[in-house]
């Protein structure tokens, strides 16, 4: 059976998305185990050096991400700024390749996170072209394809640790191949998107409410050429100083703003206003709250109070927060493993790549059941339960691990079981609590919050290791004990704001505000 063009193109592009976020996990599974060595024994750099180069990666994302977000929003052409973006990606693991000091890696990592910026507008972009029933199960997908990496990029480096060969004037060995193999990979993904990325259509913004979310198959919003300006009963020429008199009088009339000037109100208007919010209403009477609202114009200049109003609240705060705090922790387990590893169970290069492997396969299991569990369960007890869980393991290792001997078989148990309880549930407060962060957005700036949340991870990434790396050696307890009281300030945030944690939420504020406004 031949799909048609429209479906091909659709499969094309998420094909192409799901490539980029693998070669995302590549890249971080192939050079974060030999990164270390590769500044300290190869170029004999001082070992604070592999902390800042870590830390690149996370700063450029930090400032970019919110960037290319915003572009996204106001251009729509994320085929354009992904393709941008890679040849940062290729650049960067060129420079990192072919590097001749310590601080060409370092600065290669940071031309590399702006590359990987572009996520914020994949994102955006996947908010825009999916429904809300379908973000939490799509978002698990693109995400998993990242876990996919991490698990593919330790296990090339069973065979990259055994190249050593020169390409011209350049060395190719176990610490320069993950560059080498990562330019030539970014450069495929450069060609994919150019042949099989398209711009598929917007679904429409009422099917998006949750109040429709049990109808028929969503419609797509398509580019329109828009019509002189006639009027539909008498198809006479519609003069503006006629529609500013015909919007004043329905603006008296029901209390809904017109539009500035007639030459902006291409088409005509019949049997309704144009509200607050620039969406069109119907004044029939009536006429069901599900029939007044149409399509959401986006081409409305934003302003300070309409940003403060649409983003920063409650809600939203709340779940930036638990994703901060989340990836904090995370990427300070994740520093602590390998001295951790060392130190108290006696590992090295072979088995920290095991393990990295092992915990990217329950990650993907993981996030299947995320998936499945995302069509019965809300958003919002998903990441209740990841938060819970994490919780207690961060309990286990604060009670056991600081005290615990060198091969006791009881810190092998808890290090295991512990990593075991934060890696499954990591999907949980990160995909179901994107999920629920895009539904929460409007659609005229998921883009930008889209760049914002991921400024705040690549925060948490850079202070987290910090954090990590510079108390690992003080205090253990003051290590763990300061991860599991960050969690459990989240963990209250958001039972205290539970009840604002879902969907209908977003739209009685935005309701809220327009009649505000209406009433000024």
């Amino acid at each position: 059976m031949v799909c048609s063009v429209a479906v091909c193109k659709k499969w094309a592009t998420y094909f192409t998305i799901a490539s980029f976020f693998l070669c995302g996990g590549i890249e971080y599974g192939i050079i974060l185990p030999t990164a270390f060595d590769y500044l300290t024994i190869y170029f004999d750099g001082d070992q604070w050096m592999y902390g800042l180069c870590l830390a690149a990666y996370s700063i450029s994302n930090l400032l970019v991400g919110p960037l290319l977000g915003w572009i996204y929003d106001k251009t729509g052409a994320v085929r354009i700024i992904v393709l941008i973006a890679n040849l940062f990606e290729v650049g960067g693991n060129f420079m990192y390749f072919a590097a001749t000091s310590a601080w060409m890696v370092v600065g290669s990592r940071f031309i590399v996170g702006v590359g990987a910026a572009a996520g914020a507008a994949i994102f955006g972009y996947l908010a825009h072209t999916s429904t809300k029933r379908q973000r939490t199960a799509y978002f698990s997908i693109f995400m998993m394809a990242r876990q996919i990496g991490l698990i593919l990029g330790p296990g090339m480096n069973f065979f990259l640790r055994y190249i050593n060969f020169h390409l011209g004037p350049f060395e190719v060995n176990k610490y320069t191949s993950p560059g080498f193999v990562m330019t030539i990979v970014w450069a495929i993904l450069e060609l994919l998107f150019v042949v099989s990325f398209f711009d598929l259509p917007k679904v429409a913004e009422e099917y998006n409410n949750p109040a429709n979310s049990k109808g028929p198959s969503p419609p797509i919003l398509q580019k329109e050429a828009s019509p002189p300006l006639i009027s539909d009963d008498a198809r006479e020429p519609l003069l503006p100083e006629k529609v500013d008199a015909t919007l004043s009088s329905n603006k008296e009339e029901t209390g809904s703003y017109p539009l500035p000037t007639a030459s902006k109100a291409y088409g005509s208007i019949q049997n309704g206003t144009v509200s607050s919010s620039g969406t069109m209403v119907d004044s029939q009477p009536g006429s069901s709250p599900a029939k007044q609202t149409r399509n959401y114009d986006s081409s409305k200049p934003m302003n300070l109070r309409r940003i403060l109003s649409e983003y920063v609240r409650e809600e939203i705060i709340v779940l930036i927060a638990a994703f901060t705090i989340t990836m904090f922790n995370q990427t300070a387990l994740e520093t602590l493993v390998v001295p951790l590893g060392e130190s108290i169970l006696g590992w090295h290069e072979m088995e920290t790549s095991i393990f990295y492997m092992i915990a990217g396969a329950e990650i993907i299991i993981s996030f299947i059941v995320l998936t499945f569990l995302s069509r019965k369960i809300g958003d919002r007890w998903l990441i209740v339960f990841g938060m819970l869980i994490n919780l207690i393991a961060y309990g286990m290792y604060l009670g056991v691990i600081p005290k615990t001997s060198k091969g006791s078989p009881l810190a092998l148990g808890i290090f295991i079981g512990g990593a075991v309880m934060v890696i499954f549930t990591l999907p949980f407060v990160f995909v179901a609590g994107n999920a629920l962060y895009s539904k929460l957005l409007p659609a005229r700036i998921q883009g930008f919050g889209q760049g914002i949340r991921r400024s705040m991870g690549s925060i948490a990434s850079i202070l987290g290791p910090l954090w990590a790396g510079s108390t690992y050696h003080i205090n253990l307890y003051m290590t763990f004990g300061v991860v599991l009281f960050l969690l459990l300030i989240v963990l209250v945030l958001i039972l205290l704001s539970f009840r604002s944690l879902k969907e209908h939420h977003h739209s009685k504020l935005t309701n809220q505000f327009e009649q505000n406004n209406v009433s000024k």
